[in-house]
């Protein structure tokens, strides 16, 4: 009977642990009344930790955060947002990280990673499509005139650093020749992330309830990302300038990331905003050692909820002593 018993509670634990429903820190709360259940905890959500799927091994332990359990949650203005462990992976924050929400130019984190992906050469010429024009007059640009030639490379850090909309609809168009193909080539890349709550219908983010994500899944694409050399250096970028190639046309755009320069150790970001997303932001920030990332989703003040956030995670978390 009592073997039923402690089989039972376990299966009710392992379910609560892939729930991704309930909130990270009512799974840690839940799983912690079963001690040799802890690995369920360190499982959530399916990221891989250092040792096996079912035990968190000695030297994972030593990088794990402990966190205060009388430390006061933190309010936030964002319908979803998350902090995570660049490195071991362990979630510090979990409000609704894998609900599906548009979010806007943060659809442009894919764009620019499949863009890198597809062409090793960013030397190549670019010319401006009449679709990009098109684009421009629906959100932030940087005023591409039709037939205008840049280099790949250009119009690339325009993309990431001013989330150009005529700049990622040149790209896309010259990549695979129109942009519904290129976003198709986007949703491959999600399905090979293993990405179950994303799906495309554009390269900008423009509003679409087909077009959405969600903060796990954000994090899981800036991750994939910020491994790639161009973005890393074009997302830690405050301005630039680019010139055409056969008009001599400069074109000089500036980040919208206030908290680029602010107090806090941020070492890259891309903002997003639409109607229907709402302010958005993710964010690659140091602290103890190691970088995290931030994902605002859905945010009435994205700039304050994401210094609201990273102070809640400095103040609660400590590395334990193992």
């Amino acid at each position: 009977m009592l073997g039923k018993i402690i089989l039972l509670v376990f299966l009710i634990l392992q379910g609560i642990s892939q729930d991704p429903n309930i909130s990270y820190e009512r799974k840690k709360d839940l799983t912690e009344l079963f001690p040799s259940a802890e690995f369920l905890y360190f499982k959530y959500p399916e990221w891989d930790l250092p040792g096996s799927e079912n035990y968190v091994s000695e030297e994972a332990k030593r990088k794990i955060l402990s966190k205060d359990k009388n430390f006061i949650d933190v309010e936030l203005s964002a319908a979803a947002a998350l902090v995570v462990d660049g490195e071991t992976n362990q979630i510090l924050y979990d409000k609704k990280a894998n609900t599906r929400r548009q979010v806007g130019s943060l659809t442009k984190v894919m764009t620019s990673l499949v863009f890198l992906e597809e062409n090793a050469n960013l030397e190549k010429e670019v010319v401006v499509p009449s679709e990009a024009l098109s684009a421009a007059r629906e959100g932030a640009d940087i005023k591409l005139k039709e037939g205008e030639c840049f280099l790949a490379r250009d119009l690339l850090e325009a993309l990431l650093v001013a989330s150009a909309n005529d700049a990622a609809v040149a790209l896309a168009v010259q990549n695979s020749g129109n942009e519904e193909e290129f976003v198709k080539l986007m949703n491959e890349k999600a399905s090979a992330l293993g990405l179950v709550n994303t799906h495309f219908t554009n390269v900008t983010g423009f509003d679409d309830p087909r077009n959405y994500s969600s903060a796990f899944d954000l994090a899981k694409i800036f991750k994939e990302a910020y491994k790639k050399d161009f973005f890393r250096k074009s997302t830690q970028k405050l301005e630039g300038t680019i010139v055409s190639l056969n008009t001599d046309e400069s074109h000089y755009f500036k980040n919208t990331d206030k908290l680029l320069t602010s107090y806090l150790d941020v070492e890259a970001g891309k903002t997003g905003f639409t109607d229907e997303a709402g302010e958005c932001l993710i964010l690659l920030t140091e602290d103890f050692g190691r970088r995290f990332i931030t994902v605002i989703l859905g945010s009435e003040n994205r700039f304050q909820d994401a210094k609201a956030l990273l102070s809640f995670v400095k103040d609660a978390y400590h590395i334990p002593e193992i």
